[in-house]
């Protein structure tokens, strides 16, 4: 919303999943603005997990599981009581909540991986998974959030410094053993 000089007033109750910039709102009176955290919800509204804000149309709960259907299609969450997986639907949900909750994904057999060998976006994403955790959807949103800007290969250095903030990302610095950048 930079630069936006006719804005006046923000809604109330927004909800913001990162960042929102209001530089340039000359007219925007001063409002409090709510900074969500991990596990917020508001039933019928959204639910912020792992750093995504989903608009939640309902909750239910099944076999110990708690499933938030998004208003948006293929865009909902379950939550097994310690991690959450943003997915499509309930079955692959469960499917991610299996693999963030195992104890081994296998992660040691990228442990010598060169910091500045470049790979392809798909072999790093595995690894970010593999390493972090990090459920299918979100990886993909992440991925995604580049838009037309994407490389078709970079570094894990690379991808150190562009996860910072995000899921995972200081396990996956440590992992490489960069835990002062993460």
């Amino acid at each position: 919303l930079s630069g936006c000089t006719s804005l006046e007033s923000l809604p109330k109750n927004l909800a913001v999943g990162g960042s929102l910039y209001l530089d340039g709102c000359t007219s925007l009176k001063t409002q409090k603005i709510k900074k969500l955290k991990d596990g917020d919800y508001v039933p019928g509204r959204y639910l912020y997990a792992d750093g995504i804000l989903t608009h939640v149309k309902r909750r239910k709960a099944v076999n110990g599981i708690t499933y938030y259907q998004g208003k948006i299609p293929n865009r909902n969450v379950v939550y097994d009581g310690k991690n959450y997986a943003h997915c499509k639907d309930f079955r692959t949900g469960i499917a991610d909540l299996i693999f963030k909750s195992a104890k081994e994904r296998g992660a040691e057999q990228y442990r010598q991986d060169p910091l500045d060998k470049p790979f392809t976006v798909p072999e790093l994403a595995t690894r970010y998974r593999v390493i972090t955790g990090a459920c299918q959807q979100g990886t993909q949103a992440f991925i995604d959030s580049f838009g037309d800007q994407i490389k078709e290969r970079y570094t894990i250095r690379e991808v150190i410094e562009l996860t910072k903030g995000q899921y995972g990302a200081g396990r996956f610095a440590e992992f490489y053993g960069n835990d002062e950048e993460a």
